[in-house]
């Protein structure tokens, strides 16, 4: 067998792998459309917060630079603010891969998967939300245990 035969074989193999794919999702090619605007979306979202927040930073950290100069601050104020150049905790990026887990698995059970792809779908989305939502809950709880 050739080279030209073998590519033959490919194209075939492929083409009937595609055929039968899109004959076991209705609107597939909607849905791919849906979950990749979801995606490219929920990337934008995330720069342009990202974005956002590093001004904010900056102002922050340029606002407590000056207050820190100022020599007629007290020792405890000064602890405050040099309490407050410390990092955030970084629950916020996990809450961010909560909800693109939460999008991406609701657009994959959109599509209709089958079989192991249904399990995995499923799961993905339960995960997903598990994550979004354990952090509210968690500052619920302390919040009504103070």
């Amino acid at each position: 067998m050739n080279f030209t035969d073998q590519l033959a074989q490919l194209q075939e193999s492929t083409l009937a792998l595609l055929q039968h794919s899109s004959r076991n999702t209705v609107g597939s090619d909607g849905m791919i459309s849906l979950g990749a605007l979801t995606i490219l979306g929920g990337i934008a979202i995330a720069l342009v917060s990202s974005v956002r927040g590093s001004r904010e930073r900056r102002r922050r950290l340029e606002v407590i630079e000056a207050a820190l100069r100022n020599p007629s601050l007290t020792p405890e104020v000064q602890r405050e603010l040099a309490q407050m150049l410390r990092p955030a905790p970084r629950g916020r990026t996990i809450f961010a891969f909560g909800w693109i887990g939460v999008a991406l698995g609701i657009g994959w059970l959109l599509t209709n998967p089958i079989g192991e792809d249904y399990n995995s779908a499923v799961f993905l989305t339960a995960a997903s939300f598990g994550v979004v939502t354990l952090p509210l809950a968690l500052r619920e709880l302390e919040a009504r245990r103070a």
